[in-house]
């Protein structure tokens, strides 16, 4: 592993001249190019000079955000890699090297840098218009229907990453791409208006750096090889469940009622809190939660998600009437319980109408890699239509394993 130089670092960090700018962008420049491609070689990135964390790496993002560079146009480099990752997590490399070259051809000229700017603007749009045309050479059709096409994708993205794969073989790749494949198709919703809906999830999803599709998601998993990586239908959460919580019999349908805000109103009056506010007060409370509870169980709910709190008592009080609470599930897995069940996102203590619930096909708890994960099924499709079923779209897990974890963030990034 080649590891960047400290006074490339210390010289980026302290000097503004224009040597300084040319040394800084030939860095960034010569590192993404010895990282690029199938002969790209992994990167060893040491926190500073007396030792700390160290990044192994060979994909932009992660290599260039540890080294937390600070000269003014290093920092604009780097907004441009964010800028690029927004739409996709491949050609990080290639986005530098080509940002840094025009820059350092620009920086070495004689042109004025005002008008070397609106030249460089015109050429780009120049060549962009081109690359949309049918006699085009340089941009290749993609058949989206083509098996071979989409292995020879995924492949070109994934075989570079050396970290990535450690111990993995021509076999375990060509695996490895073909379960990335096979998500990604499966994943995708059989109408139009599953389509629209994925858009807008897309234009609202924040999964940090790398925008994934709405109807995927990553499990990156330490303590076994890449190749025991899987596809599970449904999605895994790693939320603990309520003591007591009644689980259903495998293959038993679910009925959902899903909340956006905390369900809490007048909790804060049971407990503890009756010893100062009176008893009437705390019965009062008790009284509201308990016609909430037993509303549910009518209306046929056995799973209650939330995205926020559940007060401890109305847990307690769902729990007697065999409903399963899960509170907290964060935005990181509410937009996944909806998307999946097909449900309504409620809010207040009123119980979403019969076409507002939504459906899933059961839940399991399964152990990965030492914890305990609640396994939400996909609805059965022996159960009637309704509006639910629009609403509902396809879900998967994607389960990555790696022996360690530099590994396995590398190989999430990669898919």
């Amino acid at each position: 592993a080649d590891a960047a130089e400290p006074d490339h670092t210390m010289i980026i960090g302290t000097q503004e001249s224009r040597e300084s700018t040319r040394v800084a962008l030939e860095i960034i420049r010569d590192l993404a190019a010895s990282c690029y491609g199938p002969s790209g070689r992994p990167k060893l990135i040491r926190a500073n000079e007396s030792g700390g964390a160290v990044t192994v790496t060979s994909t932009s993002h992660r290599l260039f955000g540890a080294m937390r560079l600070q000269h003014p146009a290093a920092r604009v480099l780097l907004e441009l890699l964010s800028a690029r990752q927004a739409h996709g997590a491949d050609g990080g490399h290639f986005t530098l090297m080509l940002s840094t070259e025009l820059v350092l051809r620009v920086h070495n000229s004689r042109v004025p840098p005002r008008l070397a700017t609106a030249l460089l603007q015109e050429a780009l749009e120049v060549c962009g218009r081109f690359l949309h045309e049918p006699d085009c050479a340089c941009a290749p059709r993609l058949r989206a229907g083509s098996l071979p096409s989409l292995l020879g994708l995924v492949r070109a993205v994934v075989a570079p990453k050396r970290v990535a794969l450690p111990g993995v073989d021509a076999d375990g790749l060509q695996r490895l791409c073909v379960l990335l494949v096979d998500a990604f198709v499966r994943s995708l919703p059989d109408d139009e208006a599953g389509l629209r809906a994925d858009a807008c999830d897309a234009d609202n999803a924040d999964d940090g750096p790398i925008r994934l599709l709405p109807g995927i998601r990553q499990l990156a998993l330490v303590g076994a090889p890449c190749t025991d990586s899987e596809i599970v239908d449904g999605v895994l959460l790693d939320v603990p469940l309520a003591d007591g919580a009644p689980l259903p019999k495998p293959g038993a349908p679910l009925h959902v009622a899903l909340y956006a805000e905390s369900l809490e109103a007048g909790a804060d009056l049971v407990g503890d809190a009756a010893i100062q506010l009176g008893g009437a007060a705390a019965a009062a409370a008790e009284a509201t939660l308990a016609r909430f509870a037993d509303a549910l169980a009518a209306a046929g709910v056995r799973l209650l998600a939330c995205q926020k709190l559940v007060a401890p008592a109305l847990q307690r009080l769902l729990l007697a009437r065999g409903i399963i609470p899960l509170p907290r599930l964060s935005l990181r897995h509410v937009g996944a319980v909806r998307r999946l069940s097909g449900a309504v996102l409620g809010s207040g203590l009123g119980v979403p109408p019969a076409d507002a619930l939504g459906r899933l096909g059961g839940a399991a708890m399964r152990r990965l890699g030492g914890r305990d994960y609640l396994h939400l099924l996909p609805p059965p499709a022996a159960l009637p239509d309704g509006s639910w079923r629009r609403r509902a779209q396809p879900v998967l897990t994607l389960v990555l394993w790696a022996p360690q974890r530099s590994a396995a963030d590398e190989l999430a990034a990669a898919a």
